[in-house]
């Protein structure tokens, strides 16, 4: 995977991880005393600030573990049902209805699309870490210039689906 904001050092067995996006940075490695180093390095040129294990980053919750991190998007997704009143709506236990069929020209148009892009938007950034929506998620995206009223109820449907599964990371 190629992005352009994430920089990886490598000496000997020892890995630095970079990441930088726009005011935020954040460090993380496989050696402490590398890692200070690094930090320290970054500091004689830069004003940082370090603000200690990291928690929250770009809507992604981490939790340190002995195992390694998990990462959720718990604090998003509990936003984004409430932003779109889906919160005390009943789960369903798949993201997209087999019956139905999307297509292009069935319902009428949205007369306000901006909810629907919000919402497709924000179910894009949400499969960093729920990737099981991929496919609904693109399915729903292929409507973005012209968004119908099937096409925000499949949307809403995607929304149920998350809701039944905020704790997964």
């Amino acid at each position: 995977m190629a992005d352009s904001s994430l920089f990886v050092f490598q000496h000997e067995c020892h890995t630095i991880y970079f990441l930088l996006y726009v005011d935020g940075i954040v460090v993380t490695g496989s050696d402490d005393r590398l890692l200070q180093s690094f930090i320290d390095a970054l500091s004689r040129g830069f004003d940082i600030k370090d603000l200690g294990n990291l928690h929250y980053f770009l809507g992604l919750q981490v939790t340190s573990h002995n195992k390694g991190v998990h990462i959720s998007q718990l604090k998003y997704t509990y936003d984004l049902l409430v932003k779109h009143d889906m919160l005390l709506s009943k789960p369903v236990s798949t993201s997209m209805s087999a019956k139905d069929t999307l297509t292009s020209n069935d319902g009428a148009l949205l007369p306000n699309p901006s909810v629907f892009w919000e919402i497709v938007g924000s179910l894009q950034h949400l499969t960093i870490t729920c990737p099981n929506i991929a496919f609904a998620v693109n399915s729903i995206a292929q409507f973005m210039s012209q968004p119908r009223i099937p096409h925000l109820i499949a949307a809403k449907r995607i929304l149920r689906y998350i809701k039944g599964s905020l704790d997964h990371g």
